[in-house]
């Protein structure tokens, strides 16, 4: 039985002969359709107004934004619907009618959705898989090869790579990695589980590394031992060593001194050095390899003086004092630090990009609506369909809500666990839930411990009894410990999955460009806004060690607040708001209209 497949269509393809040059920009592709023929009206009128719609969400006009599928591709990643300040539903039109427009005006761009028939193999073998998600995995991968020409049988790895090429190259919906990968995956499990599949199984898409940083077996064998050696050096650093650091590192922290240091011997090796040149950790801290590193940094980043920079500089002082006991070398770099930053080479303040992302919330009404979001996810969880689904809404509530309350860092609420850091008691029908995360687990050694609000815990106990077991395979349920946020083998989630997951949500609910450590930023910020002299309150909360560090950072936030009360004082000085004259509206009678001379007697002038 052959199965035909009907999609339907938007757009009537150009005619053969047609072969126009594509459009560079949405501001051209908007042209072509202002000068195409009305037969169609409606829907040129409606491409046109995506177009639209898409340049004001970019605050640009169409002209700004490319007409090349995979560069428009990339922007409207960074867009959400939130961001566009649209619906989910309306967006989702918005960018249906621009990939139409696109494909009107002879822009090269696959369809976000198959389109046409199946050839007779391809749609039998479509037609055996009844799972929807698998369907849904194969339907753009069994369009291409049918389009192509292909059979069943032809099906291997290369024909994956050439649809993860069609996709980078045209494809203006979706990521190309996942789309590829979940394609791989489908037709695999297809080939495990379903009679008469083709036996054939494929190698998930994955594609090579485009990062600058080698592997550590990329370099000489002396040079990783002696990155091996200072590692260790650096975790138990000896007491009899008046130049080594007064306490050993972290395991966490070690791993990124071992990155950081691979960043500068990469960062030489591209710069023209060779690896053999590059014998030990010792031979990183020079001045030429100085002024190379920052030149290199400095192309990369855009900018002479970003603090991954001035991070790096320092990494090479740690090395000229500790490794080659040079401190004229070391004050050399400490010089070169300092000029990054002006007079000190320490940051005074946020990060420019930080404050930033922290600018809507001097909005009454964001503020509001992120306290909120908790409490909203929760509650579409409870009302959606019992699943996994549901189970990531209230883990994200709970994981936002741990962290309006109590802004810790991603490495401590990615570890925390429901017997060790949860410690409940009763107070008389009460019951009372602290959160407590020893010294040993901090950043900087210091205790975390307090008492969370009632309606936090509620939500905490709502989520660990309902919701928690179905991110769990049955198999791994009652493994211990029991992390509060698992893995589906009820180990900890990674830090990087539960932050990525969380400013998806922020980005796709609020419309907030946000990373997980903004969240300290913004507690401190909310507090200071409401308690200009709370710094010593926010130390504790954030678990700084020294005042100092609390008021180096959120200091301009004292700035923003007294730059506020000056306006307040100049505009009461001020007195009545002065009214702006309207200015006055012209008809096109008045703009034809000849006007009189007053010094010609009343004649008529054009």
């Amino acid at each position: 039985m052959t199965v035909t497949i009907r999609y339907r269509t938007t757009s009537t393809p150009a005619p053969a002969s047609a072969t126009p040059v594509s459009p560079r920009n949405l501001g051209e592709v908007r042209a072509r359709l202002d000068a195409m023929s009305k037969a169609d009206g409606k829907d040129r009128t409606l491409y046109i107004s995506a177009i639209n719609s898409v340049a004001k969400a970019f605050g640009g006009s169409p002209a700004d934004l490319p007409s090349d599928p995979a560069e428009l591709r990339r922007k409207l990643t960074t867009m959400s619907a939130a961001m566009a300040g649209m619906t989910k539903g309306s967006w989702s039109s918005v960018r249906s009618r621009l990939l139409a427009a696109l494909r009107d005006t002879n822009v090269p761009v696959m369809r976000g959705r198959r389109a046409g028939h199946l050839a007779p193999a391809w749609a039998a073998l479509y037609a055996k898989a009844p799972i929807r998600q698998r369907k849904a995995r194969l339907s753009r991968f069994f369009g291409f090869c049918s389009a192509q020409g292909y059979s069943p049988e032809d099906v291997c790895d290369g024909m994956i790579e050439r649809f993860h090429a069609a996709l980078e190259t045209t494809s203006l919906r979706g990521s190309p990695n996942d789309i590829s990968r979940a394609a791989a995956r489908g037709w695999n499990e297809a080939a495990r589980t379903i009679e008469g599949w083709p036996n054939i199984i494929l190698t998930e898409y994955r594609p090579e590394r485009g990062g600058y940083v080698l592997d550590l077996d990329a370099f000489l064998p002396s040079f990783q031992a002696s990155v091996a050696a200072y590692l260790e050096y650096l975790r138990d650093p000896p007491e009899d060593d008046d130049t080594a650091p007064t306490r050993g590192l972290k395991p966490t922290t070690l791993e990124m001194r071992e990155f950081n240091i691979r960043q500068i011997a990469s960062a030489l090796v591209h710069s023209g050095i060779g690896v053999e040149r590059l014998r030990t950790i010792a031979d990183l801290p020079s001045r030429e390899f100085m002024d190379l590193v920052c030149e290199f940094f400095a192309r990369r980043l855009g900018r002479p003086d970003a603090t991954q920079i001035r991070m790096l500089l320092d990494i090479l002082r740690s090395l000229a004092r500790w490794q080659c006991k040079d401190e004229t070398l070391a004050r050399a770099i400490s010089r070169r630090a300092s000029k990054l930053s002006g007079r000190t080479g320490r940051r005074v303040g946020m990060t420019e990009k930080n404050r930033r992302r922290l600018a809507p919330f001097y909005s009454e009404k964001m503020v509001r609506d992120l306290l909120m979001l908790p409490m909203a996810l929760a509650s579409r969880a409870s009302k959606a369909e019992f699943n996994r689904r549901a189970a990531v809404m209230m883990r994200n509530a709970v994981a936002l809500e741990i962290e309006l309350m109590c802004p810790i860092r991603l490495a401590n609420i990615a570890n925390l666990s429901v017997e060790d850091n949860l410690i409940r008691h009763k107070i008389g029908r009460r019951t009372v839930t602290r959160l407590y995360i020893p010294g040993r687990d901090v950043k900087n050694g210091e205790d975390i411990e307090m008492e969370l609000p009632p309606h936090t815990a509620e939500l905490i106990d709502r989520y660990v009894a309902e919701f928690r077991p179905l991110l769990i395979e049955p198999e791994h349920r009652h493994a211990t410990p029991r992390s509060l946020f698992p893995k589906f083998n009820s180990q900890p989630q990674s830090g990087k999955v539960l932050a990525g997951s969380i400013c998806d949500v922020l980005k796709a609910e609020l419309g907030l460009d946000f990373n997980f450590h903004l969240f300290r930023h913004l507690g401190c910020m909310l507090y200071l806004k409401t308690h200009p002299d709370g710094f010593e309150v926010m130390r504790r909360v954030l678990a700084h060690r020294q005042i100092e560090t609390t008021i180096r950072f959120y200091a301009e936030i004292q700035q923003t607040q007294a730059f506020a009360e000056f306006d307040r004082a100049i505009l009461s000085l001020r007195g009545s708001k002065p009214k702006a004259r309207p200015a006055q509206r012209r008809t096109p009678a008045t703009r034809t209209a000849p006007r009189r001379d007053p010094e010609e007697g009343g004649t008529d002038v054009l």
